[in-house]
């Protein structure tokens, strides 16, 4: 194979596109509501704007009783409550869209319901056009890939698009590609439950000396190599197909599994796909990205990876592939990567159940610069696995389009509108891998046995290799290796249609040493390839040896940097026994990469564009860095919702160093409809001993600047203070917009610090998530820190409901349901420390308030007296007191307590038994002609005690007073003095205060008035008795103007209510008698008798 055959990248479809369908409405000032940003579109519902949509692909609504697809706004930052109130209505939310808004599925009817709702702000549909981009739709056949909704039956969806002609090609999970002209594409996207419509391309190919270049020997030397750690290897395939053939830089025992993934075809009328074993036979790729993240190099070092230490799983995915019929008018046969599931997310799960937590894929798909299927896939699995880091290639199509001797970035508005980055490196949640130069330090040796080695290879330049892409000086004679500083012109740079920072990182990607594949090797080997007639792709010019070989791409950067996730998660694991996630690594590999000084490959270590940049991202990794200790770390796992935030402080103890903060999420995936993909927004906000403040990538001349707006487009955020000033610095994350949370975080911090105070840790216990709640609950939460909490703040829907204070007992605050809505609401936890650092719980609840049927009612329905002669010179009274129901069914275990009067002094008390009778008794001397017994409460469960009820029929008692004569005679309740005045309680008012450690208290108070007859005047000198439903009686006496107060202290938090009952009332002068039939309350709020207190 010549020179130039040998630098070729892989394989590129270019398919002419139809162009735009429809023009988007008019750009409003965001002062007149916020804008629907879609793929097609961008329109203001506000403004009564909506997009042109083309008849073929516009539908007027659905039948009355047709479930279907429709876009929801909310009027801003989106709260969980809000969510639920629509999911409440039926309808049930698919996907984000930006503003505010999510696509639904649901009826008419529930559609002009939700459109009700104080936060919703426009309901519209969402149409068909909106499931592919205007310039998809052409004329003529081409391979378009489908993805359907969530929870649609794929099959179903699948039939429907092919009884509409569609020729299906493959297809696996969610996704499917077929065969489709324009007629056809029209069909599928009326089809309810597909979900997006796109051009599809086959998934095309996009170390030593790299290995120092990226500080992999330093880590190493300090005993980080990767080991405890799967790294899983998506590729061509690996040696002879075994674990003892894979490479003798890699140990047998090193190699967890070996996967041979053989694609399926639905078509054999089209093309056949030949299971030819997970050995690596065309192009060696594979075998050398393999080598290059863990391999353990020869004895003289040459050959070595990042991750020496790593275990590996290699999913072999290319397979030999013929075309017959008339597809093969469109595609020669060959090798393919046709083992990668049409729904990717299946690959990742397969190494993810082989406990592999980081997966680097060297390929990719050339929907330039596009958030597609495979990027939605990506950061779907990355959201449920948080995890599991997955590294992919940036691609190799970087260019100096516009003929200025530099390598371009992307272009994302106007005329000239084009883009770099392959898919699916477009995803949020990856890591992005750039290429940058190698520097082997001039030793590029090759093997004489080789036909045109004279020992040592011949550096080629850009223009040589790339005449097209780079004819035009500085880049076309610049050479491609030799330069550490600079990046691989070749490599793909960002940003991404939505102007997200891309790549992530860059590594060293040219004349890269790594593993050479032991199957038909020119030179070595007897016979090529028999089914193919060619020898196995020798590299960049000619090879080291039969076991190394040099080969140059984002291909080769990227397994140096999924080496290099293995030695961070390894670095966690030994040092804080923590199994860091995918967010964590990312943000430790970005907050110790490097800034290269010739980033557009204009041939000057000049660094003219400071990072963050389109060419390298955040700079090349250094894991010396990474893991030489200086940095500190947050998890915040439990995350953040809209209007959540959290606050860390860090002292720098010597100033002038840098101060460099790094905030990364694992972001919800996005839909490939809208034009914005960041999904849930955080804020990363740090401020200074001195009051300076600065927000996530502001930054000139590749350090933050103060001021600025807030980051809505990446889930990336960095701070980088060039000359922090000694003192306490604070840093803020914040959840703006957090549709689907809560929201994971990571957060690494470096400089001259003297250590880290973490805020508090914070748990709603009480209620938990997803419960239905009513009534009166108590809040509860666990808060701590090492320097203690001060106090514990509850919301409910931001509205904050008290803030406890002291948490000897426990942290909590008594909440009344009633106060709210039926419906979803959020209650929220934030923990202060003494530091005044936050951090919040969140839950969300469910209130089904009920109304409370009235209290049971129980009274006294009888009394009987009895006497007997106990000798001794006394006699024994007792009393049988028999309690009802309001209803006049007995109340059966009722506590009735009361005292003795007369010459028995004391309490009584009984528990009532079948028929709701008891009795109570007591000894008295026989020179007592008579004892009463008064009944002061009676208890029974929830019911409330009403004396004002009482009653007896055989009238020998009032129903609450009854006396005993000694000799058995008449029992008869005392009479008043003859025409003697009676008194009653003519009020009953009650109050409720809080008291200290989460404790309250109660009080009533009394009025005591004369009979009505005798004008209801105000009596003085009256003692009151009477019980607490929560336990405990108490008892006052009137001054002047006839009232007193009972007080009831010392009440938990958990005890919503008490109930206040008058037993008895006592003229100590003798004139008035207690007549409890006349009680009443003129308020209304007490029966006059009986009082409940709630808590306040």
């Amino acid at each position: 194979m010549g020179r130039l055959g040998a630098i070729l990248f892989g394989l590129f479809i270019s398919v002419p596109t139809a162009p735009a369908l429809s023009a988007p409405a008019q750009t409003a000032p965001p002062s007149v509501g916020h804008a629907i940003h879609l793929s097609t579109a961008t329109f203001r519902p506000a403004l009564g704007e909506r997009p042109a949509t083309p008849p073929g692909l516009t539908i007027a609504g659905y039948g009355e009783n047709q479930r279907g697809l429709y876009i929801v706004q909310f009027a801003g930052p989106v709260r969980a409550d809000w969510k639920a109130r629509i999911e409440a209505a039926g309808a049930e939310i698919l996907e984000y869209v930006p503003d505010f808004a999510f696509k639904v599925r649901m009826n008419p009817a529930q559609a002009k319901q939700v459109a009700t709702h104080d936060a919703v702000s426009w309901v519209g549909i969402f149409q068909p056009a909106f499931k592919l981009r205007p310039k998809t739709l052409q004329e003529g056949e081409r391979l378009y890939r489908i993805r359907t909704n969530r929870d649609a039956d794929a099959a179903a969806v699948r039939a429907e698009v092919l009884a509409a002609g569609a020729r299906l090609f493959g297809g696996s999970g969610q996704s499917f590609v077929v065969m489709a002209d324009g007629v056809q594409l029209q069909a599928a996207a009326r089809v309810l439950e597909v979900a997006w419509i796109e051009p599809f391309a086959f998934r095309e190919k996009h170390n030593e000396y790299a290995s120092g270049i990226v500080g992999a020997d330093t880590a190493r030397a300090n005993g980080f190599d990767g080991a405890g750690q799967i790294v899983a290897i998506a590729d061509t395939g690996l040696g002879n197909g075994t674990a003892g053939g894979a490479h003798p830089g890699i140990d047998p025992g090193r190699v967890a599994a070996i996967h041979d993934l053989v694609g399926v075809s639905d078509d054999p009328s089209c093309y056949q796909v030949v299971d030819d074993g997970a050995h690596d036979v065309d192009s060696g790729h594979g075998t050398h990205v393999a080598v290059s993240a863990v391999g353990a190099g020869n004895a003289a070092g040459v050959g070595e990876g990042t991750a020496p230490g790593a275990e590996l799983i290699f999913q072999a995915v290319e397979n030999l592939t013929e075309f017959v019929g008339g597809c093969g008018l469109f595609f020669a046969n060959g090798y393919y990567l046709f083992g990668i599931p049409y729904d990717i997310r299946e690959l990742f799960q397969q190494a993810y159940d082989g406990n592999a937590r980081i997966h680097s894929d060297s390929w990719g798909s050339p929907n330039l610069g596009q958030y597609d299927i495979d990027s939605f896939y990506v950061d779907d699995f990355m959201w449920h696995h948080p995890d599991m880091t997955i590294t992919y290639s940036a691609g190799n199509s970087g260019d100096d389009f516009d003929y200025d001797g530099y390598t371009d970035i992307a272009v994302t508005s106007g005329p000239d509108e084009r883009y770099y980055l392959s898919t699916p490196a477009t995803a949020k949640n990856l890591i992005t891998v750039g290429a940058s130069e190698n520097d082997r330090q001039g030793d590029y040796a090759c093997d004489p046995v080789a036909t045109n080695c004279t020992g040592m290879n011949e550096l080629f330049w850009y223009g040589y290799a790339w005449p097209l892409e780079f004819g035009i000086g500085p880049i076309a004679g610049d050479l491609t290796a030799g330069n550490a500083e600079q990046m691989a012109g070749f490599s793909s740079r960002g940003p991404t249609h939505d102007n997200r920072i891309k790549p992530d990182l860059v590594a060293p990607g040219t004349w890269i040493l790594s593993g050479y594949s032991d199957m038909y090797q020119e030179f070595y080997d007897p016979a090529p390839n028999p089914e193919t007639g060619l020898w196995q792709l020798g590299g960049w010019f000619d090879p080291l040896n039969a076991e190394y070989k040099y080969f140059g791409g984002t291909s080769m950067a990227t397994p140096l940097v999924a080496g290099g996730a293995a030695v961070v998660r390894q670095y966690y694991q030994v040092l804080y026994g923590h199994d860091a996630s995918a967010a964590l690594v990312k943000a430790t590999l970005v907050n110790s990469a490097v800034d290269l000084l010739d980033e557009n490959n204009d041939g000057q270590d000049d660094n003219d564009i400071p990072i963050p940049n389109n060419h390298e991202g955040w700079g090349r990794m250094n894991l010396d860095r990474a893991t030489d200790g200086s940095h500190v770390f947050e998890e915040a796992v439990t995350g953040l919702r809209t209007g959540d935030n959290a606050t860390y402080q860090y002292t720098v103890e010597t100033g002038g160093a840098p101060f460099k903060v790094s905030l990364a999420w694992t972001d919800y995936p996005s839909s490939e409809a809208v034009a914005r993909n960041l999904v849930n927004d955080l804020d990363l906000q740090v401020t200074g001993p001195g009051g300076e403040s600065y927000i996530g990538n502001n930054f000139s001349g590749g350090w933050s600047q103060a001021g600025g707006s807030p980051d809505r487009t990446n889930n990336l955020e960095n701070v980088y203070v060039e000359a922090a000033a000694a003192g306490v610095w604070s840093v803020t994350v914040s959840g703006y917009n957090v549709p689907n949370g809560p929201q994971p975080f990571a957060l690494v911090v470096d400089g001259e610090m003297g250590g880290i105070d973490l805020p508090p840790a914070v748990t709603l216990t009480n209620p938990t998530q997803a419960e239905t709640v009513a009534g009166s609950i108590l809040v509860t939460a666990n808060a701590s820190d090492h320097g203690g909490v001060t106090q514990v703040a509850f919301a409910v829907d931001s509205t904050n409901i008290g803030t406890d204070t002291d948490g000897a007992d426990g942290w909590s605050m008594p909440w009344d349901t009633a106060t709210v809505d039926d419906g979803s609401h959020t209650i929220t936890a934030t923990a202060t420390d003494t530091r005044a650092q936050t951090r919040s719980d969140s839950v969300e609840v469910t209130v089904a308030n009920v109304v409370p049927p009235p209290p049971t009612v129980v009274h006294v329905t009888d009394m009987d007296g009895a006497s007997a002669d106990a000798g001794k010179g006394s006699w024994t009274a007792t009393v049988t007191i028999e309690i009802s129901e309001a209803s006049g069914a007995p109340a059966v275990g009722a506590l009735i307590e009361g005292t003795w009067g007369g010459s028995a002094n004391g309490g009584g008390s009984c528990t009532t038994g079948s028929g709701g009778k008891c009795e109570v008794a007591n000894s008295v001397r026989n020179k007592s002609a008579a004892v009463s017994f008064t009944v002061g409460n009676v208890s029974h469960g929830s019911s409330i005690y009403d004396p004002g009820q009482n009653t007896d029929p055989e009238t020998d008692s009032d129903g609450t007073t009854i006396t005993v004569q000694k000799d058995g005679g008449s029992t008869e309740p005392p009479a008043p003095p003859a025409g003697g005045p009676t008194m009653h309680v003519g009020d009953l008012d009650r109050a409720s205060s809080v008291e200290p450690r989460n404790r309250w208290s109660a009080s009533v108070t009394v009025w005591v008035h004369a009979a009505a007859d005798a004008g209801e005047g105000p009596l003085s000198g009256i003692t009151v008795n009477g019980s607490w439903s929560s336990g405990g009686g108490g008892s006052c006496t009137t001054g002047a103007d006839g009232t007193c107060t009972i007080d009831r202290t010392n009440l938990k938090g958990n005890v919503a209510s008490t109930t206040f009952s008058v037993g008895d009332l006592s003229d100590t002068g003798g004139s008035y008698s207690y007549a409890p039939g006349d009680n009443h309350d003129p308020d209304g709020d007490s029966s006059g008798t009986a009082i409940t207190v709630s808590q306040p």
